[in-house]
């Protein structure tokens, strides 16, 4: 199906069932009460919004339930089956946001809500919901070749209800071909807390790729920290060391909120450093401060590559952290003089 102009309005829209289904939205408007893509095992449903606005009815009707219990209304990105959601393209980005006055819940979001099945949203655009956004597959910030943004806002709430595999896991949050990903901000407040950006607070062990874990020590006051997933190519992203193969690059913002340090604690990609050919015993954590990319290689700082997690602690103002690891032919000098206690996969604290 394919919508070019003038206005759509469907209640309940069901694409991929258990056979395929394919809805392109190339202008005009869409406005449903929930939209629900790869429902049925075997299904799969495609949604391309390359232009315009798609308008969620934001209400408490029971239209869709979130793995994690409650009927709300929204987006379901793959259920049973496999679900895939475009935003944008190279030419345009789309938009995703609520129809009139939303209700208790408003409208939600959910990324693979089934644990059988698959979903995948990838683009460049705006999405703006005042729901719960319940991640469990994979979202993609994709600038299609120019520095472009993905952006998250209004959620009350972002985690998951299906754990992350440790071993062989891709699920989580990537950013490619210039892309940004933001999600809403941290809400932190005055004195020493720990917060969350893109994983169930909750959770003990964070496991969505790319999620982060930030306990900010001796706010002044309340106030919002934006951090945001940066593909390496942009031509925001300050130049990095040379020698390094970075597999991860966030921006952290702390809107002029005074704070003391930062404990970061990160789940790396480790299909991408795999992909790469990045000894995971080798990976470095960086903060940029002062113009200048700088090590955080103190005490603080762990690896622990069963649980594929990093982290240390900035103790100066930056406004980047990024994991790396030394380009293969670096790291295979570093394995000859340092034998093979580099080959343990154990946490180690360097």
């Amino acid at each position: 199906m394919v919508v070019d102009r003038g206005m759509l309005a469907i209640d309940n829209q069901v694409i991929g069932d258990r056979g395929v289904g394919h809805f392109e939205q190339l202008g005009g408007g869409n406005i449903a009460r929930a939209v629900r893509l790869g429902v049925g095992a075997g299904g799969k449903g495609i949604y391309d919004l390359r232009g315009n606005r798609l308008l969620i009815k934001g209400d408490d009707a029971n239209t869709l339930a979130l793995a994690a219990g409650g009927q709300l209304s929204g987006i379901e990105v793959g259920h049973d089956g496999a679900g895939e959601f475009n935003i944008g393209d190279g030419l345009s980005s789309g938009e995703i946001s609520e129809y009139g006055a939303y209700g208790p819940l408003g409208g939600s979001l959910v990324v693979r809500g089934g644990q059988p099945g698959t979903g995948v949203l990838r683009g460049t655009g705006r999405i703006d919901l005042h729901g719960f956004f319940d991640h469990n597959g994979r979202v993609i910030a994709d600038g299609y070749g120019t520095d472009r943004t993905l952006e998250f806002s209004g959620f009350r709430y972002v985690g998951n209800s299906y754990d992350n595999p440790t071993h062989g896991g891709t699920n989580g949050w990537f950013a490619q071909n210039h892309g940004q990903l933001v999600l809403p901000n941290l809400r932190i407040h005055a004195g020493t807390g720990t917060y969350t950006w893109g994983e169930d607070p909750t959770d003990p062990t964070i496991d969505l790729v790319n999620s982060v874990r930030v306990t900010i020590h001796d706010a002044a006051h309340d106030g919002p920290v934006q951090i945001s997933l940066l593909s390496k190519d942009r031509f925001d992203v300050p130049a990095l060391p040379t020698g390094h193969n970075f597999i991860g690059i966030w921006k952290f913002e702390d809107t002029g909120v005074a704070h003391g340090a930062v404990d970061l604690t990160i789940r790396y990609d480790d299909g991408l450093a795999a992909q790469l050919g990045l000894n995971e015993n080798n990976l470095k954590l960086w903060r940029y401060s002062d113009g200048e990319w700088i090590r955080i290689n103190d005490a603080s700082f762990f690896r622990d590559t069963e649980q594929n997690l990093i982290g240390g602690t900035a103790t100066d103002p930056f406004q980047y952290f990024a994991v790396s690891a030394p380009e293969p032919a670096t790291a295979a000098v570093l394995v000859f003089g340092g034998g093979a206690l580099l080959l343990r996969r154990t946490r180690r604290r360097r």
